[in-house]
C-alpha cells in the first residue's frame, strides 16, 4: 500500500518481455498476488496499470529503449474475493 487512499494497492514485482513475430496473437499474462489475510469482498474493482518500455527516449542524460516517457495501458475488472 502506498497511501491511505490506495490502502489496497500493490505493485507486482518482476520483468516481463516477449517478442512480436509474424502471425503473433495477443499474449495472456497471469499474475499471482498475495492478498492480506482475511481480505474478502463481494463487489470490488481490480485496477491495473502496465507501463511499457518499448519506445526510444531519453532521461537523466541517457537514451535508448525504455528511457523517457513510455506508454501506459490501464484497465479494470469487477471481481469478487472469496475466503
Amino acid at each position: 500500500p502506498t497511501t491511505t487512499t490506495t490502502a489496497y494497492r500493490w505493485d507486482i514485482p518482476g520483468t516481463y518481455t516477449y517478442n512480436v513475430a509474424p502471425g503473433w496473437s495477443l499474449p495472456a499474462y497471469n499474475f499471482k498476488v498475495k492478498l492480506p489475510h482475511g481480505l474478502t469482498c463481494n463487489r470490488c474493482v481490480l485496477q491495473w496499470d502496465w507501463t511499457c518500455a518499448n519506445r526510444w527516449g531519453s532521461s537523466h542524460g541517457k537514451q535508448g529503449m525504455g528511457y523517457g516517457p513510455q506508454e501506459t495501458f490501464r484497465g479494470c475488472a469487477d471481481v469478487r474475493i472469496k475466503p
